[in-house]
């Protein structure tokens, strides 16, 4: 299957390239060896950022920045911070080791636009959270955990917020630091079960952003890793840093001295769409480069810490547009062929376009590199004799706005290739905070309309026996999941049951429901996805009950790009015989 063998070519997600072009480089101080710049296959360096101003308007930012026994200077630290925190511009600054509490109250009193909120119990470098009133409407602000002292030794501090409708939960933590080898391990590794059991118990559902000096490095090996829990639990957690971390230019560490990355941000899969779009990145902010005397100076007065921030970008994709097209035999007239397909992709913008009729991926995965933000899949299958090149596959082209978790075929073995001459695709991704299921499939061709209950290789009898099949599948294997199936199903939905192959589906309308239902019933030539040679509506979208609640059926028509070239002659010869249906569902 496709899960086992893989057969495509991977574009750079935009999530990695953020990462990449506009992160910066965090390391870990422990002692012993560092594994921050021991990693020879890690990724290449990314670009130095020498910029501090990471705000913006239209985005949220958070920042962590350990001040280091704070104030390091009693005139000189707040001078350079009244400085640097409006010129860093992000809406809430996590604080960790504030040594005078009334210090930082007066730090706080000297920024015209923010407000500031220190832990008020008597710990040794207290945590605190600096925000500005005028982005964020503060919610509420709690010491949790307070009993876990042993392990944490600084209590973690929530800070709840509102931006833009969005609520909001920052923890900073300051985990202990390598004084004790094993022992400090053992206290962050269970400093870290005890934020998941929290989070998990308390927060289950909620956008949370765990941030601070963590004293340890993301890269340790398997064992040794402090971070375990939450690296384990990919479904549930983030480390926004990552490729920073992994990333081997040591000029940009978070604690330079080492130097090492220790400080982390974390985020929950709540936030996983927001960190994946194009405003949002995760940078360490090098101030020191922005002082006369560069880290020396930025170590006597501000911190041995450099701050590192995230900005997300809150306003995710709300319309998600599906589009089926049967591009047959593509690319049926070389270049020709794949610039219309390429002008048209673009044109209509969809999220997901199930294609039928690959007949040469290599093709196919050259278009999607010379689009913007696509992906291409397609799927492996079985062939029933050697050499078959009847019968191409499906593949599709995944806009960046999906956030692609697994692909594979389905139902696609030796005993499977009556129903399914050409394997179904499968693409589980994450659409904003929906989880989605997309099939793409192409059912066995012609027949004579009727099905031919003696004759398992009929046609419209290897088609009915497809659709039970299939309903069968997503029923059991797909329980309550968002569901989309797209494809050229080679028959009308609209006929009678004597002759329908489609019963499956349509017999069960709490269940499923083809979004197309309402252009079969008005047959018409602008409405036929196959319009000559044997005029007929054949290529259909249908959803599971899942998302009826976003769907409407006048956000479903059938596009016809042959009005948009010369003739349906020519789009015919060079494109296809088929036209594509789209299909929009506003979340």
């Amino acid at each position: 299957s496709l899960k086992e063998l893989r057969n495509h070519l991977f574009k750079l997600n935009r999530l990695g390239l953020l990462l990449i072009l506009f992160t910066i480089l965090f390391t870990g101080c422990k002692d012993g060896e560092s594994s921050y710049n021991n990693n020879d296959d890690g990724v290449d360096p990314p670009v130095v950022v020498n910029s501090i101003d990471i705000g913006r308007a239209d985005t949220f930012e958070a920042v962590t920045w350990n001040l280091k026994n704070f104030p390091a200077d009693e005139i000189r630290t707040v001078e350079y911070l009244t400085k640097f925190i409006p010129e860093i511009g992000a809406d809430v600054f996590a604080i960790q080791e504030i040594a005078e509490r009334s210090a930082f109250l007066d730090l706080v009193n000297q920024l015209p636009n923010y407000d500031g909120i220190a832990m008020t119990s008597d710990h040794y470098q207290n945590l605190g959270f600096i925000y500005n009133p005028s982005t964020v409407t503060f919610i509420s602000a709690e010491e949790i955990m307070e009993w876990e002292e042993y392990y944490f030794l600084r209590i973690p501090l929530l800070l709840t917020v509102e931006y833009d409708g969005n609520i909001i939960h920052l923890i900073t933590v300051h985990f202990k630091a390598n004084d004790d080898g094993s022992s400090d391990d053992n206290r962050r590794r269970r400093s870290c079960q005890l934020l998941d059991e929290y989070i998990t118990d308390n927060l289950s559902d909620a956008k949370v952003i765990v941030l601070g000096d963590m004293n340890d490095e993301l890269t340790d090996e398997d064992g040794e890793n402090v971070f375990e829990v939450f690296l384990e639990d990919t479904n549930e957690y983030l480390f926004a840093d990552m490729e920073i971390s992994q990333s081997a230019n040591t000029g940009n560490a978070s604690y330079p001295s080492y130097p090492s990355h220790i400080d982390h941000i974390l985020v929950t899969n709540e936030l996983f769409p927001q960190l994946a779009q194009e405003n949002s990145l995760v940078q360490t902010l090098l101030v020191d480069y922005q002082m006369d005397g560069g880290l020396g100076t930025y170590r006597s007065y501000i911190s041995d810490h450099r701050p590192v921030a995230i900005r997300l970008d809150m306003t995710i994709p709300t319309a998600l547009k599906t589009i089926t097209w049967n591009i047959e035999r593509f690319p049926k007239a070389g270049d020709s062929t794949i610039d219309e397909v390429t002008h048209f992709i673009n044109t209509w913008d969809a999220d997901y376009y199930g294609l039928q009729e690959i007949a040469n991926t290599p093709e196919l995965m050259d278009l999607a590199d010379d689009l913007p933000n696509y992906t291409a899949y397609v799927a492996n299958y079985f062939v029933y004799q050697s050499g078959d090149t009847y019968n191409p596959p499906v593949g599709c082209l995944i806009k960046s706005t999906l956030n692609v978790t697994d692909t594979y075929t389905i139902l696609d073995s030796y005993d499977d290739y009556r129903e399914f001459p050409r394997s179904p695709l499968v693409v589980e991704a994450t659409f904003g905070n929906e989880e989605l299921v997309f099939i793409n499939i192409h059912l066995k061709a012609a027949g004579d309309n009727y099905i031919d209950s003696n004759d398992l290789w009929d046609e419209e009898t290897r088609r009915l026996g497809a659709m039970n099949r299939l309903a069968e599948f997503i029923t059991t294997h797909y329980g309550d999941k968002k569901v989309i199936l797209v494809g050229d199903l080679n028959d009308r939905i609209q006929e009678g049951p004597s002759t329908n192959v489609f019963t499956a589906f349509l017999d069960a309308p709490l269940e499923f429901q083809f979004a197309d239902m309402e252009i079969a019933l008005d047959p018409q030539y602008d409405n036929y996805s196959y319009p000559e040679n044997y005029p007929s509506h054949i290529d259909h979208i249908l959803i599971t009950n899942e998302l009826f609640d976003y769907f409407d059926s006048s956000d479903v028509e059938v596009l016809t790009p042959d009005y948009d070239v010369s003739s349906w002659g020519y789009y015919e010869s060079v494109i296809s015989d088929h036209r594509p249906v789209s299909m929009i569902l506003n979340f």
